[in-house]
């Protein structure tokens, strides 16, 4: 009996630590404004977190946005895989907006040593516009992670959102507005008073 106790905690224990190392890394999609206006910029940086254990590679997903609130301007990568522009060191092998509030990303290190990785980075920052007002959520329609040794990695996906308003006129145009409907009533009201000077015929 008191073996069979023994053994059913040391599988639950396993079962805890693998389930727990299979969700150790972490995506996510993080805002740099929570709200916007229409016209301008939404920055959304995807970083990748929990890597205490392992070293990331590669990786290959699609973040996803809504269409009636968002237009998708560009990406850009970071150097947490190695420097693109170096050449040699990551590769760039993204379509970008594909199409249905999707855009694809994916990179490919080609470093041998990714001892100088941080535990949590930013893998890409992407731009959109705000076209429309609304609420805009983005998300993961998929992912998949590799570490140093091309072994898949499993991930939890966080998704985010922001809003986007209608512009707020600024204190200087209220202001302009105000000196504009004054100037028009005292124009109205002096053509009144030069229409009541002008005697009647008779």
């Amino acid at each position: 009996m008191k073996k069979i106790s023994i053994i059913t905690l040391i599988v639950l224990g396993l079962s805890t630590f693998i389930f727990t190392q299979a969700w150790a890394v972490s995506l996510s999609l993080n805002p740099l404004a929570s709200q916007i206006e229409i016209g301008g910029t939404a920055g959304i940086e995807l970083l990748v977190s929990g890597l205490e254990n392992d070293d990331l590679s590669a990786f290959d997903l699609g973040v996803t946005y809504d269409t009636s609130v968002f237009f998708f301007d560009y990406y850009v990568f970071e150097d947490g895989l190695g420097n693109i522009a170096a050449g040699g060191e990551a590769e760039d092998w993204s379509d970008g907006d594909i199409g249905n509030g999707t855009v694809h990303l994916a990179e490919l290190s080609w470093l041998w040593d990714l001892d100088f990785q941080a535990d949590s980075f930013t893998l890409a920052t992407l731009y959109f516009s705000g076209t429309n007002e609304g609420t805009g959520v983005f998300g993961f329609s998929n992912a998949e992670l590799s570490d140093a040794f091309g072994d898949s990695l499993t991930a939890g996906l966080h998704s985010t959102e922001i809003d986007v308003n209608q512009p707020v006129p600024e204190p200087a145009t209220m202001l302009l507005l105000g000196f504009g409907l004054t100037g028009i009533g005292c124009m109205n009201r002096k053509r009144k008073g030069e229409k009541s000077l002008v005697p009647a015929k008779g």
